[in-house]
């Protein structure tokens, strides 16, 4: 818990020390002292994984919510970023960093209700020249607006080694075919993914068609993860 001042000096002090054995930040509780820890994080040069949890910013305003995403996404030594909430706030520090060395991308409850939001989540993606792994969840229940984001992202996700993609199903909703088709179609001509975490999915003949196709024609998928739907509740299952 950082809600306490001192875990949170204990903490900055560790960042500021640099050591070599420090490589793992995650926040996963409410901070008091949000300034304090944005100038340790700056201050550091060993850290390379970054878990924040939802708790970690909650009670924090838009800018210390900027401020602290752009003191993560200018860590040099970053290789992987984990963001379960608003992580709309991290597109522009990404963006302008581009750090180097990041593999390894979590974006959950990514805002995606306008254009502009959706062009800067495919310019930063295609600024990661190292990305090997994505997982992307969607705030957003219109499948033809994940469609289209989808579309824009899909020269960057078939050229990755994981990808993992979901989006808000309300219960009574039709789900959508079209996006697992779209993905089946794009990710038939990959060479280089190895691992594919589908959303939900009705699968209709033209589904199961793509699906197939897919995997007659991929010679990379060692493993795809999907849910299942039963009684209008989803469960992850998975075959290799």
């Amino acid at each position: 818990s950082w809600s306490d001042e001192w875990l949170v000096e204990d903490l900055a002090t560790d960042l500021r020390a640099n050591g070599s054995d420090f490589t793992r930040l995650e926040l996963d509780d409410r901070i008091e002292d949000i300034n304090s820890l944005v100038q340790a994080i700056k201050a550091n040069r060993t850290v390379r994984d970054v878990e924040i949890h939802i708790e970690a910013l909650e009670g924090l305003s838009r800018m210390e919510k900027h401020n602290l995403a752009d003191a993560i996404c200018s860590l040099p030594e970053l290789r992987s970023l984990l963001v379960y909430k608003n992580s709309f706030f991290f597109l522009g520090p990404l963006h302008q960093h581009q750090p180097w060395l990041l593999e390894n991308l979590r974006l959950c409850k990514l805002d995606i209700s306008d254009q502009q939001r959706v062009d800067l989540l495919v310019s930063t993606l295609k600024g990661l020249s190292n990305l090997k792994s994505l997982d992307i969840g969607f705030d957003c229940s219109d499948s033809g607006r994940v469609l289209c984001a989808l579309s824009q992202m899909q020269s960057i996700y078939v050229s990755l080694e994981c990808f993992r993609i979901d989006y808000k199903v309300q219960n009574n909703d039709i789900l959508d075919d079209r996006i697992v088709i779209e993905i089946a179609e794009a990710i038939e001509r990959s060479t280089t993914l190895k691992t594919l975490s589908l959303p939900p999915f009705s699968c209709n003949e033209k589904c199961y068609d793509a699906l197939i196709h897919m995997l007659e024609n991929n010679c990379v998928l060692t493993r795809i993860d999907y849910w299942v739907r039963i009684c209008n509740l989803y469960y992850p299952d998975a075959n290799e």
